[in-house]
C-alpha cells in the first residue's frame, strides 16, 4: 500500500515543498516524486513607490498560497508534514511568520506539525544541526532526487536558497512520517481497509 505525502517546510520568501510515496508495505520506503521551492521575490520599492507595502505584501502572500495549492492539486496527498514556523525577533518577521500560518491553515490535508527541533533531532541526532548537516544528509537520503548544482571552484555545491529548503522539507516529510500521529492514522486506515 502507498500513500502520497507531501513536506513542507514554509517561509515567506523560500517556501520548499517534497511529494513523495511511502510504500508501507516495505518498512515504509520513501520514493520522492516532485520537488520544488516557490520563490518569492521581493518587490524592488523604488520601482513601485506608488503602492504601499501592504499592497505589496498581500501580492507576495497571494502568490505563495497559489503555489502551494498548485502543488496540492498537482500531487493530491494524503497527508502533509510541515516544519511549522517558530516565533520571530523583528516585526518584519513576524508578518512574514503570521502569512506562513494563514497559508497553512488554507491547507485541508491533515497535517502534522513539527518543530525545527524535532526534524533536525529525527535526522541527524541533535537540535543545533547546520544547514549544511541538513542538506547532507537529505542528499544522501534521496541522492536520486533533483538537487540544485552549480560549479564553484571546479567542484560541485548546492545552490544557495534551494537545497536548504528541500532538505528541510525532507526533514519534515520523514520526521512526521515516524510521529505517532501519522502512524496511528496509517494503522486505522489498514484496518478500514482489511
Amino acid at each position: 500500500m502507498k500513500i502520497r505525502v507531501v513536506g513542507q517546510d514554509p517561509s515567506m520568501n523560500n517556501w520548499g515543498l517534497v511529494a513523495a510515496d511511502i510504500d508501507l508495505s516495505k518498512e515504509c520506503e520513501i520514493t520522492l516524486v516532485a520537488m520544488t521551492v516557490i520563490r518569492n521575490v521581493k518587490k524592488d520599492m523604488k520601482q513601485t513607490k506608488q503602492v504601499r507595502r501592504s499592497s505589496l505584501d498581500l501580492e507576495r502572500t497571494r502568490d505563495l498560497h497559489a503555489g502551494v495549492l498548485e502543488f496540492f492539486n498537482t500531487h493530491k496527498p494524503k497527508f502533509t508534514m510541515v516544519e511549522v514556523p517558530h516565533g520571530s525577533q523583528s516585526a518584519s518577521a513576524m508578518k512574514g511568520y503570521g502569512i506562513c500560518l494563514g497559508i497553512l491553515g488554507c491547507i485541508t490535508t491533515p497535517m502534522i506539525a513539527l518543530t525545527e527541533g524535532e526534524c533536525k533531532t529525527h535526522a541527524l541526532g541533535k537540535k543545533s544541526a547546520t544547514k549544511n548537516e541538513m542538506i547532507n544528509w537529505a542528499m544522501e537520503k534521496f541522492p536520486h532526487s533533483d538537487w540544485k548544482m552549480r560549479k564553484s571552484k571546479g567542484e560541485l555545491v548546492g545552490v544557495d536558497g534551494y537545497n536548504e529548503h528541500i532538505a528541510d522539507a525532507c526533514g519534515a516529510l520523514e520526521t512526521g512520517m515516524f510521529s505517532d500521529q501519522f502512524i496511528n492514522a496509517v494503522e486505522m486506515a489498514k484496518l478500514l481497509t482489511a
